[in-house]
């Protein structure tokens, strides 16, 4: 007779009340157990089933999504990474990639709050394919499209754009991740010792515009962010209302869309320098955080699943 290691009680148990063979109930146990990533390659454009959405020069955003189905799953955890905002900072695109490739068939991705829950990851490689095509830190316009969010806008005279959302590659940020509700958001930048949490706007003379679940669960997230830093050498945590960068990213993704966002700067603009591969510790952060804003969400008693 077969049993699956120190489940054999549990199984019998079930066995007997169910009428299931012990090797019908391991086998189905396993196969929860070891359910894989799998990817798949989509635009923006088909997820929110317009054609319309594309860069300015007429370029699909593309999206790598990975999803991890568990059956009868409590729900499912969403979360989002994207790189080369500024077009220049290629190596933020290349970090995307290879993370979406390490997921690829994997049983898991260190992330380790999942358990009972299917979980998806959107990926995109290339926020700003203009800027992109032309190693240029702006889109096509001429445009900082970390600089174009809303919350904070004008603050910085960086080229901002005539109005909050005016470029067509924040508009398809802001409706993907209106729609797909994500639990946490990393924007990839580089290259400095750098994270940026979102700026602290619970006092702020427009606090009024934000919920009250966000002002609660502020600090939380910022002092998660605080440890992360403290994990990495020579790392420092900022924000972006304290650089003077209003119209940030992680400021509209974290009050204005309800996600817990940061921006991780790469350190350097290889992957490989003298001391490590810096990917796989970056990968290990970004996991960390994921499952810091699921212990957030729990402590606060504050689930809402898709």
């Amino acid at each position: 007779m077969m049993f699956c290691g120190k489940n054999r009680v549990f199984l019998m148990t079930l066995t007997l009340a169910a009428g299931m063979s012990v090797s019908t109930v391991c086998t189905q146990l396993q196969a929860q157990k070891n359910e894989s990533f799998k990817i798949t390659a989509t635009t923006i454009a088909k997820i929110l089933g317009d054609e319309s959405i594309k860069s300015h020069e007429g370029r699909d955003f593309q999206i790598l999504r990975a999803t991890k189905k568990v059956k009868n799953a409590k729900g499912t955890l969403k979360f989002y990474l994207q790189g080369a905002l500024h077009g220049d900072e290629t190596l933020g695109a290349d970090f995307v990639a290879w993370f979406a490739k390490r997921l690829e068939g994997s049983v898991t991705n260190d992330i380790t709050s999942t358990e009972g829950y299917s979980v998806q990851i959107d990926m995109l490689t290339i926020a700003n394919p203009d800027g992109y095509e032309r190693r240029s830190r702006t889109n096509a316009r001429g445009i900082n499209l970390n600089r174009n969010f809303s919350v904070l806008w004008g603050m910085t005279r960086e080229f901002p754009g005539v109005s909050p959302a005016s470029e067509k590659e924040t508009v398809a940020i802001q409706k993907l991740m209106a729609k797909e509700s994500y639990l946490a958001a990393v924007d990839v930048h580089g290259y400095t010792n750098w994270v940026v949490a979102p700026s602290d706007l619970r006092y702020s003379d427009k606090s009024s515009k934000y919920s009250q679940r966000q002002k609660l669960m502020y600090e939380d997230w910022f002092q998660s962010l605080n440890r992360l830093v403290a994990g990495v050498q020579n790392y420092e945590l900022k924000t972006a209302s304290a650089l003077g960068d209003g119209g940030a990213f992680e400021d509209w993704a974290y009050w204005a869309n309800g996600t817990f966002a940061f921006c991780l700067e790469l350190s350097h603009r290889e992957r490989v320098t003298k001391e490590e591969d810096l990917f796989p510790k970056y990968e290990k952060k970004i996991a960390s955080m994921f499952d810091e804003a699921i212990r957030i969400y729990q402590k606060k008693n504050l689930w809402v699943w898709q």
